[in-house]
């Protein structure tokens, strides 16, 4: 017998949660006499509500702003100890277009800040926002505007933006935003870039047209200027993970005083992940190579001298219809070999 710990995240559209027990039952088919442990974790991206959800937290749904600015139903969760989870790829990541593509210079994040307020709204005094898989690189101005703040061009008249305007602003305000300050604001980062490095790797499905970099560049520039000043959140900028999100990070934390933690980190913890594996303990790995989830539970594994396996994602095969049939049968191929 041996300790197994099985780690998922979602996988092409199949929850974390899912991956991890057709991986743990599959495991334990073939091997019924190891101890088998299963943590369904996230980057704080796409999936992290469903990895995380918990039959005793309450789902809230609530129509904000999609990424063109159309509405979307969106969900957060609501945990029993007063605290709430926002994943800000369910009001504006990049399928959530009409046409399931977003053209980064339009898109916004001003559902996200909607979807914040929803949650302090319902009496949130802690919230955990994840902020990969969005669409938009608007160093998280536009969820500024969602929450209430004013932005201004230099003439002083309003502005509500995508990122093609973002170069414009000239000063940000707290308009008539809410009180933040009795509420804990955790930012759940994917990446380690800083907020001038936002630009470098816009989501999948979200269109770059000749000249968007740079465009996007000079508009981030001069927000993290703007919000540093006006924020009182300059060092802010610098700092790993502000780029996360599109810079979405950036103005979160900026705005409301919020934290940047690695969402991975985060969510193995909440999860009751230990802080060092046992000696002896097998780690199978289920997530795409070189993401944030893979590199945590690899360096996790190295600090305890313990070996980490990644199985491949494992979608069904051509011509098998998706049915739990299917994926039970794509789980046990994704283990063999492995003992």
């Amino acid at each position: 017998m041996q300790q197994v710990v099985l780690v998922a995240e979602a996988s092409d559209g199949i929850p974390a949660g899912v991956v991890g027990q057709l991986l743990a039952a599959a495991w334990r088919e073939a091997w019924p006499a190891d101890e088998v442990t299963m943590l369904a974790v996230s980057s704080g991206g796409p999936g992290l509500l469903d990895a995380i959800a918990g039959p005793e937290d309450t789902w809230l749904v609530t129509e904000v702003c999609g990424p063109l600015g159309h509405p979307v139903e969106a969900a957060l969760l609501l945990r029993p100890d007063g605290s709430a989870v926002v994943e800000a790829a369910r009001a504006a990541a990049p399928g959530l277009a009409p046409d399931g593509v977003a053209p980064v210079m339009r898109a916004t994040t001003h559902g996200v800040g909607e979807l914040l307020d929803a949650a302090r709204e319902a009496g949130a005094r802690r919230i955990l926002v994840g902020v990969g898989g969005v669409a938009a690189v608007d160093g998280g101005a536009g969820a500024l505007t969602g929450m209430g703040f004013r932005l201004r061009v230099a003439d002083g008249s309003g502005l509500k933006i995508g990122a093609d305007d973002l170069h414009r602003v000239a000063a940000v305000e707290p308009g008539w935003s809410a009180d933040w300050s009795d509420v804990e604001v955790v930012v759940m980062t994917d990446v380690a870039r800083p907020l001038l490095e936002a630009v470098d790797g816009p989501s999948p499905g979200v269109r770059v047209d000749e000249g968007d970099l740079d465009r996007l560049a000079v508009g981030i520039t001069r927000w993290g200027e703007v919000a540093g000043r006006d924020l009182a959140a300059a060092p802010l900028a610098s700092r790993p993970g502000a780029g996360a999100g599109g810079g979405l990070a950036f103005g979160v934390a900026a705005a409301l005083g919020g934290s940047l933690h690695p969402g991975v980190d985060t969510v193995w913890h909440l999860q009751g992940g230990p802080d060092r594996l046992a000696d002896g303990t097998r780690v199978i790995v289920a997530a795409r190579p070189g993401g944030a989830v893979h590199e945590f539970v690899s360096r996790l594994a190295a600090a305890s001298a313990v070996a980490v396996a990644t199985v491949p994602p494992f979608p069904v095969d051509e011509g098998e219809d998706g049915s739990v049939d299917a994926l039970r049968a794509a789980a046990g191929r994704a283990l063999e070999g492995l003992r």
